[in-house]
């Protein structure tokens, strides 16, 4: 068996990084705003690899069968019952320590028409799970994005 010999005159010498101060942060997390049109289209490219014309397309039924509130929307509004269903849910699903003192406010850009609603389940009682059977795959894929989008 051969050895290798290393000649120690040709290797450098590397010192261990040099630090000064490791200070920790404690790391606090916005929930994102409702979902709009485009905010969707662009998490559904994002997450599940959709275009935004198959995005729509899938919204479209979702929203046909009742699962969804319309999804041509730029608004950041949720309605009052939606809150107070989201609150429940988070109460009940996570407890109170996850629901913030006040609701958030999300306030659209100055162009945004108040038409609609922000894009949300039409009630978080339909689980993910409930429809998986009796849509298609990409349905049950964005309707789970719905579901967890949401409630944040």
């Amino acid at each position: 068996m051969s050895e290798i010999l290393v000649d120690q005159s040709q290797t450098k010498k590397v010192s261990p990084p040099y630090f000064k101060k490791i200070q920790e942060f404690p790391k606090t997390y916005k929930p994102l705003a409702p979902f709009t049109t485009s905010t969707l289209q662009q998490d559904a490219n994002k997450k599940l690899h959709l275009s935004t014309k198959e995005t729509m397309r899938i919204a479209q039924g979702l929203y046909e069968n009742g699962f969804i509130t319309y999804m041509r929307t730029d608004s950041l509004r949720i309605s009052a019952e939606a809150e107070t269903a989201a609150k429940e849910f988070i109460l009940r699903n996570y407890g109170s320590e996850y629901y913030p003192p006040s609701p958030r406010v999300y306030k659209a850009g100055k162009g945004a028409q108040d038409a609609h609603e922000a894009i949300r389940p039409i009630s978080l009682k339909i689980k993910p799970e409930d429809i998986k059977d009796k849509v298609q795959k990409n349905y049950y894929k964005l309707y789970i994005i719905f579901c967890i989008y949401f409630p944040s």
